[in-house]
């Protein structure tokens, strides 16, 4: 006869990911629909960008202006040399312009460095999608003045597949581990377990699940271990939050 264990299972998200606002600005557009599924880099909300493009076109205009004085202090640099050389300057007015040139080099790296994080800074004005998955309500509307420190814009979460987070008591697990005690064995047990999910209805879920992740400890206050398994879960039936019982065969008894 198969032993069948059961156990209380909580759906989640594969992956949950807040949608944060990386720059401080006004929010100009929500470019998608509510409780949507999404692709990865899909555009969510747009913060006006206009003060950040004035930014990028200043760090540009101090770039150009370092590199036009880099030209000429190595053009004197170079000019110093020849003249030392020919024992016509200092000591002092050779290293002078020597120093004149790296600084102005360091001038131009310190430029194209805040070039790139002007850029950068304007890129964050759209918000886009980090994964493939459904977003949920919006938390801020047009024109919210948003920034790192205001809280997540909305939530997003990876439901295909989705995972079934299951709770063993102490006893179950440890009764595992002694039926299973080579770690190579034991994951090889697991991967050929074959899961269902019994939804809030009574109904069986008609995919079934794999074993994918035990926890590192257990849980000092309940005296349990969680363990993750995946369904599939085409046409996002299955949501966040939902409860069911997970219910596999162990092993056959004799």
């Amino acid at each position: 006869v198969p032993r069948v264990l059961e156990r209380v299972a909580t759906l989640d998200g594969f992956i949950n990911a807040n949608i944060n606002a990386q720059v401080q600005g006004y929010i100009v557009s929500r470019d998608y629909q509510e409780g949507s599924v999404v692709k990865k880099g899909d555009l969510l909300f747009q913060i006006d960008p206009r003060p950040f493009e004035a930014a990028l076109a200043q760090a540009k205009g101090t770039l150009a202006k370092d590199q036009a004085n880099k030209i000429k202090a190595d053009a004197d640099k170079k000019r110093a040399i020849d003249l030392f050389k020919k024992k016509v300057i200092s000591d002092q007015e050779r290293d002078t312009a020597i120093a004149a040139a790296d600084s102005s080099t360091a001038n131009v790296e310190a430029d194209q460095a805040a070039v790139q994080q002007a850029e950068i800074n304007l890129s964050y004005t759209k918000v886009t999608a980090p994964i493939d998955g459904m977003v949920g309500f919006a938390n801020n509307q047009v024109g919210d003045l948003v920034g790192p420190s205001t809280g997540p814009l909305t939530t997003m979460s990876q439901v295909d597949p989705i995972k079934a987070v299951v709770t063993a008591g102490e006893g179950p697990f440890t009764d595992f581990v002694c039926r299973h005690p080579d770690a190579t064995e034991r994951n090889a047990y697991v991967k050929t377990l074959q899961f269902e999910l019994i939804l809030g209805n009574g109904e069986v879920y008609p995919q079934k699940g794999n074993f994918y992740a035990l926890d590192r400890s257990l849980d000092v206050k309940t005296g349990s271990i969680r363990y993750y398994v995946t369904f599939p879960n085409p046409g996002n039936v299955l949501r966040p939050g939902q409860f069911g019982n997970v219910r596999f065969v162990a092993d056959m008894k004799k």
